[in-house]
């Protein structure tokens, strides 16, 4: 899904729940928009950021025959590449 209808889907979501949109744009690649968050008293008000980046499948994995290992506790284990 093109990162332009994800952002739209998601801003229907935060309309409904009473957000408001204050700014945001959109290409192929990337969107993102800025809502004013309804806040509850005796809350301050709060802002919010949505940013949706368009998948890149071509990528998406590790070249052949390269791995990516990650260990805590001593214990070896697989990560996603982060």
């Amino acid at each position: 899904m093109p990162p332009i209808e994800l952002e739209a889907y998601f801003a229907k979501q935060l309309e409904l729940e009473g957000w408001g949109r204050v700014a945001g744009s959109a290409d192929e690649f990337f969107a993102w928009s800025s809502w004013l968050v309804p806040s509850v008293p005796p809350a301050v008000e709060w802002h919010g950021v949505l940013l949706v980046l368009a998948d890149r499948p071509d990528e998406r994995d590790p070249p052949s025959g390269l791995t990516a290992n990650a260990q805590g506790n001593g214990k070896d284990r697989a990560a996603d590449g982060f």
